[in-house]
């Protein structure tokens, strides 16, 4: 007989079973909520976002950025470092062309920083984005902590030796020159205290070379010689011909002023070899000049600056101009119209005639800018064309060369900025043009004026005064009023030195008719010859 033997399970004591069940149930909510704030908190890995145990962190990228790196002038700088705000990000330093290639991690925002040796550091602003590749829409621009100009000469040849002529040298795509037919070339760089050149020439393998330290005014380079490129025939270049001009964009130099990136001004370098500045040839635009091989016909001399400077006066802005040592004739229309000239200009030595409206319109354009027009000692300098001067805004001239035999008319008319304190006309002139120096005597003459010219006197036209040709003064008309252009009815000047032959050749009637009356109780005609004695009539 099977016995079962039933269990009796003890109650438990009152209110035990409704405790246990409550917390259980509270256990499980707070599982639950657990849950959910974990999953708030630590989203799939699914590359939208990271997690720092307090919210959500924004995305990391990696961009790949491009740029470039220059000095003010456009020049490349190579072997600038280039370095990311954000870690792991690391540096790297630009190429050729001042270019780089950065890989940048970061969280949607960084900024560059870039150091070179020679420069200020700069830092960018901040750059925003998340593209795989960013281009910077504009270069980056290090400015020196020094510069310097130094004129830099050297010698171009190919394989052989021989001269290499028409080889470019580039010291950035803003400086550059040829070579002369001879291989040399000569032309000034403004540098932080080094810089690189390149070398090219059709069928031969371009040259860099190291960079070169240069703090000083002048710079004579190691000979540079070309390879010919593979399958390459090279040749001679041409037989040495140093008294030869250079052809071409070497008869020049345009280098950006540091500074100017905003508004680009000029200095216009005329190369060291060229004699002869032909008729428009360095005007700022194409200019009408006189056919020479027809005197009464007019063509279109088109400017070497064409294209390279702006469409309109404020845009053609050749602040400088810098002529070279060799210069023997500036015909007309060479240098014409570059009114933003501002500085010194000085006509070199060797300089024998400037021609017909040679520099008209010289400075004075924005009514602020002014040239010290200065004739370098010894100057060889006899005759100065009509309007050469005309129009231009000229301080600190007081003698004209002691060479000089011939200014014809309107050379200095309208020229001068500013009150002239004194004035000399030398002993050698002869002839002298109609209103040549038209307003010299008037208001803006306020000392004196010294005629050493004996040749000055009173003689009668060969022409009739009315013609055309005695207007221009090119048949012997030496009339002093014609030269003043008539004057004002009176004058400031102090004094007005003369030599007797040519005082006495005048009326009192066409003195006053030439120079105007003094309005300055102290103003006299004095005899040349003394300068103690005073000329009456």
């Amino acid at each position: 007989m099977n016995t079962f033997i039933i269990s009796k399970r003890t109650p438990p004591p009152p209110h035990q079973g409704t405790f246990n069940h409550r917390l259980k149930s509270a256990a499980l909510l707070l599982a639950v909520f657990t849950s959910a704030l974990l999953l708030t908190a630590c989203p799939p890995p699914d590359g939208n976002g990271t997690t720092n145990g307090q919210g959500t962190t924004p995305a990391a990228y990696t961009t790949t950025v491009e740029g470039t790196v220059t000095d003010p002038s456009g020049r490349e700088i190579e072997q600038a470092e280039v370095a990311a705000s954000n870690k792991p990000s690391s540096p790297v330093r630009t190429q050729s062309g001042g270019s780089f290639t950065l890989q940048v991690t970061h969280r949607g925002t960084f900024t560059l920083t870039v150091t070179k040796p020679l420069y200020r550091t700069l830092t960018t602003p901040i750059i925003t984005t998340t593209e795989k590749t960013y281009r910077l829409p504009r270069p980056i621009t290090l400015a020196p902590l020094k510069t310097y100009t130094t004129t830099v000469s050297g010698k171009v040849t190919d394989p052989s030796g021989a001269p290499a002529a028409q080889a470019e040298i580039a010291a950035s795509s803003a400086v550059k020159t040829q070579t002369y037919s001879d291989g040399t070339f000569a032309f000034k760089i403004t540098h932080p205290g080094e810089f690189t050149l390149t070398v090219t020439k059709a069928a031969y393998k371009p040259y860099r070379t190291p960079s070169i330290p240069a703090a000083r005014n002048a710079l004579t380079l190691t000979p540079v010689q070309l390879a010919a490129q593979s399958g390459a025939r090279s040749g001679s270049g041409g037989a040495p011909n140093p008294g030869a001009e250079p052809e071409g964009r070497s008869r020049f130099t345009l280098e950006q002023n540091p500074g100017t990136e905003s508004s680009p001004a000029y200095t216009l370098s005329i190369t060291e070899g060229v004699k002869t500045i032909e008729p428009g040839e360095f005007a700022s635009e194409s200019r009408q000049v006189t056919d020479p091989a027809d005197s009464t016909r007019q063509i279109t001399a088109a400017t070497k600056l064409a294209g390279l400077l702006g469409s309109t006066n404020q845009d053609r802005k050749v602040t400088a101009i810098e002529l070279p040592n060799s210069l023997v004739n500036i015909r007309e229309d060479g240098l014409a119209k570059h009114r933003e000239v501002n500085g010194e200009l000085i006509i070199p030595a060797a300089v024998e005639s400037i021609g017909k409206e040679a520099f008209y319109a010289l400075s004075g354009y924005t009514n602020r800018s002014t040239v010290s027009l200065k004739f370098a000692p010894n100057s060889k300098l006899k005759a100065i064309g009509d309007t050469a001067f005309q129009e231009s805004e000229i301080v600190g001239l007081s003698r004209l060369p002691d060479s000089l035999e011939s200014i014809e008319a309107y050379a200095f008319s309208n020229a001068f900025a500013a009150d002239v304190q004194s004035f000399t006309i030398p002993a050698n002139v002869k002839s002298v043009g109609t209103a040549a120096f038209m307003r010299i005597s008037g208001s803006q003459f306020t000392g004196t004026l010294t005629i050493e010219s004996p040749h000055l006197t009173r003689t009668p036209p060969l022409d009739p005064p009315n013609t055309p040709e005695a207007k221009r003064g090119r048949f012997g008309d030496t009339l002093l009023q014609i030269a003043f252009g008539g004057g004002p009815p009176t004058n400031q000047l102090t004094a007005i030195y003369l030599p007797r032959v040519v005082f006495d050749s005048y009326t009192q009637a066409d003195l006053n008719a030439i120079f105007g009356t003094f309005a300055k109780p102290e103003g006299k005609y004095v005899d040349i010859a003394d300068k103690t004695t005073e000329l009456t009539k």
